[in-house]
C-alpha cells in the first residue's frame, strides 16, 4: 500500500495527492515516506500541504528532521496548512 500512496503523491490532480499523503500518514514510519512527505509540504495545493504535516505529526518524533520545513509552514498564506504545522510540529517534540 505504501508503493501505492507513494505513486500518487506527484499525481497531477491535487485531490489525488491529497488522497495519497493521508494514506502514508496512517501507515507504519517508512523513510520513503518521510521524504515523500517531507517534500509534500512545498505542495501548490494548501489541502496536500495540510494532509502533509497532519501525516508528519502522526509520525511523532520519528519525523523530528521534518521539523525545520514544518516550522516554514508556519508562515503559510492557508490557516489549515498553519494550524496542520503547528500540531504536527507539536506531536514530533513529543517525548
Amino acid at each position: 500500500l505504501s508503493r501505492w500512496a507513494l505513486s500518487f503523491v506527484a499525481h497531477e490532480q491535487a485531490h489525488v495527492r491529497a488522497a495519497a499523503v493521508e494514506v502514508l500518514g496512517q501507515l507504519p514510519f517508512a523513510v520513503t515516506s518521510l521524504t515523500a512527505l517531507r517534500h509534500a509540504l512545498r505542495d501548490p495545493s494548501a489541502p496536500v500541504r495540510a494532509g502533509a504535516a497532519e501525516a508528519l505529526g502522526h509520525f511523532g518524533p520519528r519525523a523530528k528532521e521534518a521539523a525545520g520545513e514544518l516550522a516554514a509552514r508556519l508562515g503559510d498564506d492557508d490557516w489549515f496548512v498553519r494550524a496542520a504545522a503547528s500540531e504536527a510540529l507539536r506531536r514530533v517534540h513529543e517525548r
